[in-house]
């Protein structure tokens, strides 16, 4: 490898990209859920079980993080693309929690086996990759 190739930054790769798409996605799904809590005519607002206040500044935190993220795996920031993996997992658990905690309707009851399996698995997967990245960090730096 000479010089000229060891200098250059590395183009991100596919999973880096989507991961990039994910959390502008999730910026705007935030934004949407801030938007929808405080838009909600009164009269709708009487029959739904969240608490509207509450659902508004959980969708602007969720939205500004998401868009904070989102801005740092742009710039390509270093080690951004574990805090982007945290906070999808962490807001996957939070629309969980929410959905069980406040679930009226026999739909999304129904759905909640499939959410907390779902949810299972991610949170495997993630953790399965957190030991991973340690290990390998942690062998780099060992010398037998």
């Amino acid at each position: 490898m000479t010089d000229d190739t060891a200098n250059k930054p590395r183009k991100p790769g596919c999973a880096y990209r989507l991961l990039t798409l994910l959390t502008a996605l999730l910026t705007i799904v935030g934004a949407g859920m801030a938007l929808w809590a405080v838009m909600l005519p009164p009269e709708l607002a009487a029959r739904v079980s969240l608490v509207l206040p509450l659902e508004a500044a959980a969708g602007t935190l969720w939205a500004g993080l998401f868009a904070l993220v989102c801005w740092r795996l742009l710039r390509r920031k270093r080690g951004v693309s574990d805090w982007a993996l945290l906070a999808v997992l962490a807001f996957a658990t939070y629309s969980t929690i929410r959905l069980l905690l406040f679930a009226r309707a026999e739909y999304d009851a129904g759905r909640l086996p499939f959410l907390l399996v779902t949810l299972g698995l991610l949170l495997a997967v993630g953790c399965i990759n957190a030991a991973a990245r340690w290990r390998r960090k942690h062998e780099l730096g060992r010398k037998d």
